[in-house]
């Protein structure tokens, strides 16, 4: 058995996966609050994400083994600008402990913020994944971090582009994508949604906000939309 399986199975194991991802799929998911968070509201992204998000999920509390949401989780749902990077930054000091105690994040190094990552017990490469998914996180919740840092890859914005049906038929979810990484204290997101018309064709929404920062009106507007999309989405499939 190699390390990697290992460390999957491990839930103790610090998350791995793109920082981004993960966070664009709890903000897609928050306000609408699902009884369960399973593979079934993961049909855009890419299948070797789907077990990493469920146990970062676990991970930082947000759902139980069975994938029902927690009330750290249900917590979210309204929260703004400094309220919800706050919370943030409680589930990251919850998480991380040993980033938080006897650990100067502001002044630390590469090297010594990645020791403490192998001090979790994990080897390799993952280590490298595990501090930048770590870092995104922190910069996501306007934590103050060392210059001495890597900073998080950068990615040119994605262009929108019309969606594809999904191969099974079923309309689209809300699609986390990866952003590219905002600077300190903002909390930017790309996502789109889709839905297939009954009589052919589809419509796309397509969002790019400073999420945090997005006014009360205007993230009313922006789920009303959204919604809207979704209740359509239900009655085409109850027709169905």
């Amino acid at each position: 058995m190699n390390d990697q399986a290992d460390e999957d199975r491990d839930e103790s194991v610090p998350p791995y996966l793109s920082g981004t991802t993960f966070f664009n799929f709890v903000e897609a998911h928050r306000r609408t609050q699902p009884t369960r968070i399973d593979r079934s509201i993961m049909t855009i992204l890419a299948g070797c994400d789907h077990a990493k998000i469920l146990r970062a999920l676990r991970f930082f509390e947000l759902i139980r083994q069975d994938g029902t949401p927690t009330e750290r989780f249900s917590s979210l749902k309204d929260l703004e600008g400094d309220e919800l990077q706050t919370a943030w930054q409680d589930s990251l000091r919850k998480a991380y402990p040993y980033l938080f105690s006897d650990f100067n994040l502001e002044k630390a190094t590469q090297g010594q913020i990645e020791e403490r990552f192998r001090e979790q017990g994990i080897k390799g490469d993952t280590v490298r994944k595990a501090v930048t998914f770590f870092i995104t996180l922190a910069r996501l919740a306007g934590l103050k971090l060392s210059p001495y840092f890597k900073q998080t890859r950068q990615r040119a914005p994605r262009s929108a582009k019309p969606a594809r049906r999904p191969r099974s038929g079923r309309p689209s979810e809300v699609q986390a994508l990866e952003a590219p990484p905002p600077s300190e204290g903002v909390t930017s997101t790309h996502s789109a949604k889709t839905v297939n018309f009954r009589s052919g064709g589809t419509a796309t929404l397509t969002v790019s906000v400073d999420v945090v920062n997005l006014s009360p009106a205007d993230r009313k507007a922006l789920f009303a939309w959204i919604d809207a999309m979704s209740e359509y989405e239900n009655e085409a499939q109850a027709v169905t």
